[in-house]
């Protein structure tokens, strides 16, 4: 194995290297992403319904916003434990407390399974990263004792003394952290400029007499209102 390293080292410079893993991991999550797309197109139609619901008038944004953080969550963090010693039949339990999260709180279940699709492919893509930045956040940051308690006491199952489901709950805090405002502001103005602009479009009324434009909303957005009620 030492000469393989060697050899690879050799043939490919560190910068070169890095390159190249990062082009690999973004053409696998294209093909991911495409195959996905073409056996789920039913499942995207009513995600895309759904949605539209919800930046339209349904939930705060403050419900929509929370939901799209741990729904991401869900996408990075995996269901099943690495470590099988602690895990539960098999089972992370950290990714089992955020859905439990997810449904307490009544959050919008739309931007929840959106953030979950998109962070379940970015977390494929990442997945090398991630377990990267969680080795340096177990070995780099924090007493050792921590995760040692981490992984014999109590709350084991949750996985975080595991390198991937360390650096995935780490991901996953980051990305709340900027996520949220962003999302509850993105709605806030969606709500005030595009709905009140729609609300009184004559390209709007329309476009509305025309039967192939009744029948791409319909397909897309269902029977909802292209302007907030």
């Amino acid at each position: 194995m030492a000469g393989g390293a060697t050899d690879r080292s050799s043939r490919f410079p560190t910068g070169v290297w890095q390159r190249r893993r990062f082009h690999l991991a973004g053409r696998e999550l294209r093909e991911t992403i495409s195959i996905w797309l073409r056996s789920n197109a039913v499942i995207i139609i009513k995600l895309l319904r759904s949605l539209y619901k919800s930046l339209s008038g349904e939930g705060t944004p403050h419900q929509i916003a929370l939901g799209f953080v741990l729904g991401a969550a869900l996408g990075l963090i995996p269901w099943k434990g690495p470590d099988r010693e602690t895990a539960i039949l098999g089972l992370n339990t950290l990714w089992f407390l955020v859905l439990f999260l997810l449904l307490m709180f009544r959050c919008r279940l739309s931007a929840a399974t959106l953030a979950y699709v998109l962070y379940s492919l970015l977390g494929i893509a990442l997945r090398n990263p991630i377990g990267d930045f969680g080795r340096t956040l177990i070995e780099s940051v924090g007493p050792k004792s921590l995760y040692v308690w981490l992984g014999r006491g109590p709350l084991a199952s949750l996985q975080l003394h595991t390198y991937w489901i360390c650096g995935a709950f780490a991901a996953a805090v980051i990305n709340a952290a900027i996520a949220y405002p962003l999302v509850a502001l993105g709605v806030r103005r969606y709500r005030e400029k595009v709905v009140t602009k729609l609300e009184s479009s004559k390209l709007l009324r329309t476009l509305r007499k025309i039967w192939l434009f009744r029948v791409l909303k319909w397909v897309f957005i269902g029977g909802v209102s292209l302007a907030r009620d």
